[in-house]
């Protein structure tokens, strides 16, 4: 049984978060991995906690995931 933090710290890892930068940023050189470049309006796959911290910093704006957008059917 995972705790709520271990479970927050997994969610996180999550690397299918499409975000389109606001900024250009040549290339991020963290420890684990290197991110970008990035490019205004050029959508770009990140984890989850790397778009939450750009996007905290008005650096990006996160592409919501088709299967969360309503679908408009036509009968």
């Amino acid at each position: 049984m995972f705790t709520p933090a271990e479970m927050e710290f997994l969610a996180e890892q999550e690397t299918n978060v499409t975000i389109c930068p606001l900024v250009r940023i040549d290339k991020l050189h963290l420890i684990a991995e290197d991110y970008g470049p990035f490019r205004p309006q050029t959508n770009i796959q990140v984890p989850l906690w790397l778009a939450l911290t750009l996007k905290r910093g008005g650096h990006c704006r996160i592409v919501p995931p088709d299967w969360l957008s309503p679908r408009i059917h036509s009968f």
